[in-house]
């Protein structure tokens, strides 16, 4: 057996034939040629220290075939050169919001059984601990089929989504998915109070090129006056049933596979959590808005479309949630986990690029439209009537 590329993460090439043959259910295989290479989507996030594919060929009596696995090693985000520049006191803080061991308990867990038809996790072959800070997942290499996110693509999402939510309150959680609640105080007197209010309170952010010529002349002062509105709007969404979330169901993290044209492939459970109903929904809206991927022009039709498939979600699994309080949970967490950190001021520093240009307007347009949600939602409240 040969390898190239990047070392395999604390497996020795017997290892991981042994591994494939299992995965492949392939016992008396031989594994040869077996290769390892760098994913090409670049690793933004504190927690994930390599994303590789490893693949090779196995033949036995059977034939031969090529095969390919996914591996994704996780951290501590100590280990990230971004931590360094996290203040010291708010080191346990932000350690809290990274929980680097919650996707490797998860795939440990039972929850895989317990998802709705139509959605599901990717095949778990081998998760590692490496040491005390590090972990590794092996997973299917999912085969993607390239599909547009169409309105129905956003509707069949919300739906499985609300299944989810309906079937795993937190009352009824399986006893080995230990998901712990997730506290959006700490992450909105966390991050956003200290890092980003500053910036939008900042004169020399809004006359930055890139921004004075993205924004409306209303945003500067609506961005701090919806900040103002989100302690009470933390106090009503404490009110509300909570459920299990996958915490990042935005739609990079819901794959269609090849071959299964109606399933929605859920990856990255690092932010799983119990949180209030309607979390997920927010993520789902907001994942290719920020990317930019999504013509801001559609927001308002993806907004429209996603709300009642949830709600019908909720009802599949006899969930009879008032549809209200799921419109509040849904619009706060959105308001809370994306509204404020809409405008991406932390790229202004970037070079001036046309890209970087089509970026920033098309997050004006979002900044814009989660403010209007969220300014209504507000005055909706009986602290702020």
């Amino acid at each position: 057996m040969s390898t190239a590329g990047n070392a395999l993460p604390a497996l020795e090439s017997e290892d991981v034939a042994a591994l494939v043959r299992a995965a492949l259910d392939r016992p008396n295989a031989t594994v040869t040629d077996v290769a390892v290479e760098a994913c090409s989507e670049p690793v933004t996030n504190l927690m994930t220290a390599s994303l590789m594919r490893v693949g090779g060929q196995l033949a036995d009596d059977r034939g031969s075939t090529h095969w390919s696995l996914f591996v994704k090693t996780l951290q501590s985000a100590i280990h990230s050169p971004a931590f360094a520049q996290i203040p010291a006191e708010f080191h346990a803080q932000a350690l809290a919001q990274f929980p680097w061991r919650a996707e490797g308990r998860v795939y440990r867990s039972s929850l895989a059984r317990h998802l709705p038809a139509g959605l599901r996790m990717p095949a778990i072959h081998r998760v590692i601990d490496l040491d005390d800070t590090h972990m590794s997942i092996w997973m299917e290499d999912v085969p993607l089929l390239e599909a547009d996110w169409d309105l129905d693509r956003y509707r069949r999402a919300a739906r499985l989504l609300g299944r989810m939510a309906g079937r795993l309150p937190e009352r009824r959680l399986p006893a080995d998915v230990l998901a712990e609640r997730k506290d959006l105080r700490e992450y909105f007197f966390g991050r956003v109070t200290h890092a980003v209010l500053p910036a939008l309170r900042d004169p020399a952010t809004w006359n930055h090129p890139l921004l004075r010529e993205a924004v409306d002349d209303r945003l500067h002062d609506d961005l701090p006056a919806l900040a103002e509105a989100v302690p009470p709007l933390l106090d009503r969404l404490d009110e509300l049933p909570r459920t299990l979330v996958h915490g990042d169901a935005c739609p990079q993290n819901l794959l269609t596979a090849t071959g299964e044209p109606d399933t929605l492939v859920a990856i990255d459970w690092t932010f799983v959590g119990v949180c209030a109903i309607g979390f997920d929904l927010g993520q789902l809206l907001a994942g290719r808005a920020e990317s930019g991927d999504l013509d801001p022009a559609a927001l308002a039709s993806v907004h429209d479309a996603i709300f009642p498939e949830y709600v019908a979600g909720l009802r599949d699994e006899n969930c009879a949630i008032d549809e209200d309080r799921v419109r509040l949970g849904y619009l706060g967490a959105l308001l809370i986990r994306s509204g404020l950190t809409s405008l991406p001021t932390e790229l202004l520093a970037g070079v001036d690029t046309p890209e970087l240009r089509r970026l920033f307007a098309r997050r004006a347009h979002y900044a814009r439209f989660l403010v209007d949600l969220g300014l209504d939602l507000a005055r909706s409240l009986p602290s702020h009537t």
